[in-house]
């Protein structure tokens, strides 16, 4: 489990323990299809059917100490990203679903180490992931 300040990202198979810096926002999309017809008078529009459901971008604190590199070459599996608790909650808000690492980026080498080297990777989802809200 990767951690920052009771943010966690927990993959379901692979045990990763990184110090997260941040966690991107998700988005979804699907495109507008051209459903216009020869006798349209204008361009007539109908959403997909099918869905993207995008990809969530982690920063996280390089450990060069680590043998657990990022698991790139995992098939997809559940992924848990927990939010951190808000103020009177009891309970933290989750976003989970199946995906896979699709993009991982080591930091720099340089030539005076510092504690704060940062790596990112983008989580692909491979499905809807499903939000949880927090609460009392």
């Amino acid at each position: 489990m990767a951690t920052l300040q009771g943010t966690s990202v927990v993959f379901g198979t692979y045990t990763w323990a990184e110090t997260i810096v941040s966690v991107g926002g998700h988005t979804a999309s699907r495109d507008a299809v051209d459903d216009t017809g020869i006798a349209d008078t204008s361009v007539q529009k109908i959403p997909s059917l099918i869905v993207d459901y995008g990809t969530t971008e982690i920063s996280y604190l390089f450990n060069q100490s680590s043998s657990k590199l990022v698991p790139i070459e995992q098939v997809a599996e559940t992924i848990t990203i927990t939010y951190p608790l808000l103020t009177g909650e009891g309970t933290a808000a989750t976003l989970a679903g199946s995906g896979f690492v699709s993009d991982h980026t080591y930091p720099d080498a340089e030539t005076k180490p510092s504690d704060s080297a940062r790596g990112s990777i983008t989580v692909t989802w491979a499905s809807k992931p499903t939000h949880t809200a927090g609460g009392v």
